[in-house]
């Protein structure tokens, strides 16, 4: 049996360095880091069964991403989400959060009918692959405060500030 193919591009980027990976159904990773090597380690342990692949053809898609994301231009690329059926819901949510507007985790806990579910969904938030297109980074504690994000507290703050958020 054949294994399922992940290709991936890592490119330089104003937010750093960017791993843009996507399978024949569509994107199932961007992340964002200082080293390579760390997006590599990363991208082995998100898909541990699945074949992966260096492949430069990639990198007109990452840049169009990069691209999209810099000039505030809404993203309608493919994506292949792999989750729990939980964490789907809450991802799905997500890519309804305008540019330029934060929900809070209570927010979308009372949207999920889920009274104290605040918790599970700053954990799907922190299982989000694919970066910025699933912008994880809009979601904010209900005092306004920023708390922990997978790829750093200043990276969600640059991404808010680039978006023109104020907090």
């Amino acid at each position: 049996m054949l294994k399922e193919t992940v290709n991936f591009t890592v490119i330089n980027s104003f937010l750093g360095l960017v791993l843009v990976a996507k399978t024949n159904i569509g994107i199932c990773a961007l992340m964002i880091s200082d080293t390579k090597e760390s997006l590599l380690q990363e991208l082995r342990s998100s898909f541990k069964r699945l074949e992966l692949v260096e492949n430069k053809e990639l990198d007109p898609l990452a840049y169009q991403v990069m691209r999209n994301i810099e000039l505030k231009i809404p993203c309608e690329f493919p994506l292949d989400m792999r989750g729990t059926d939980f964490q789907l819901k809450v991802w799905n949510l997500l890519k309804q959060i305008p540019l330029g507007k934060t929900v809070s985790y209570e927010d979308l806990s009372i949207q999920l009918q889920m009274s104290k579910g605040a918790r599970a969904i700053a954990k799907a938030c922190g299982s989000n692959k694919i970066l910025l297109l699933i912008p994880c980074h809009r979601v904010i504690r209900k005092n306004g405060n920023i708390s922990g994000y997978r790829w750093g507290v200043s990276r969600k703050e640059q991404l808010l500030n680039l978006e023109k958020i104020t907090l």
